[in-house]
């Protein structure tokens, strides 16, 4: 249901309303690595152990986080 509809059908009900930019949806998938050998592949191919994988993770997901950040920021 559209957002107008809804405010129009439940108006009475509503106190206020809040709009803006609020979240970041991503879509997809990387194919290559959406199973555990493609994966192993990859950490392979990097040199990277499975005993580092907690680690490398946590900085590619921080690199991701400050990239997003940077460019909602533009």
């Amino acid at each position: 249901m559209p957002t107008s509809r809804f405010i129009q059908r439940f108006g009475d009900k509503i106190t206020g309303v809040l709009s803006g930019f609020d979240r970041l949806v991503l879509r997809g998938s990387l194919r290559a690595i959406a199973s555990v050998d493609g994966l192993k592949r990859l950490l392979w191919r990097k040199q990277i152990l499975l005993k580092e994988f907690g680690d490398w993770a946590a900085l590619m997901t921080e690199g991701v986080r400050e990239a997003s950040n940077a460019f909602a920021c533009e």
